[in-house]
């Protein structure tokens, strides 16, 4: 795989405007990044400006301080899938997950949050595997794997 294919171009920053976020998705074809990263506002925006790449677009969920409720980052989720985002990550969800979404395509968003970072939860991480196509997520806590104590999704 291409480098480049590493890289997911980012702008986060509350006062983002049409023009920074264009030319954010323009880099991103330029260079044939992986995906670029925006606040949810923007999703129709860079979709619209990616259209025909494979360049994805990700969104942040609960971001910066993911000090909201459940239910208020289970919205913010089903309404960015709704307007066709590829990739969710969350900011301080403590629950480890692996789950599918419908799309607004038809397909399925794949969402995967490694849990806490923290020391008061003990550090949490998701490993990722790739295997003849397929993404193999499993979840591991303070550098141990953890089997059946979180929810999992197939393949």
């Amino acid at each position: 795989m291409k480098d480049s294919k590493y890289i997911d171009h980012t702008l986060l920053k509350a006062d983002a405007t049409r023009e920074e976020i264009l030319r954010l998705c323009s880099e991103a074809k330029e260079y044939d990044f992986a995906s670029v990263c925006v606040n949810p506002s923007w999703i129709p925006e860079a979709k619209q400006a990616l259209e025909g790449t494979d360049v994805k677009v990700c969104v942040v969920v609960g971001f910066p301080l993911g000090a909201m409720t459940t239910e208020a980052k289970v919205f913010e989720t089903a309404d960015a899938v709704a307007k066709g985002a590829d990739v969710l990550l969350y900011g301080h969800t403590h629950e480890a997950f692996d789950e599918r979404l419908d799309g607004s395509s038809g397909g399925s968003v794949r969402v995967i949050n490694p849990g806490s970072v923290g020391s008061w939860f003990g550090a949490s991480f998701a490993l990722l595997e790739i295997r003849d196509g397929q993404i193999l997520c499993s979840f591991g806590k303070g550098g141990k794997p953890v089997t059946g104590s979180h929810r999992k999704s197939g393949q």
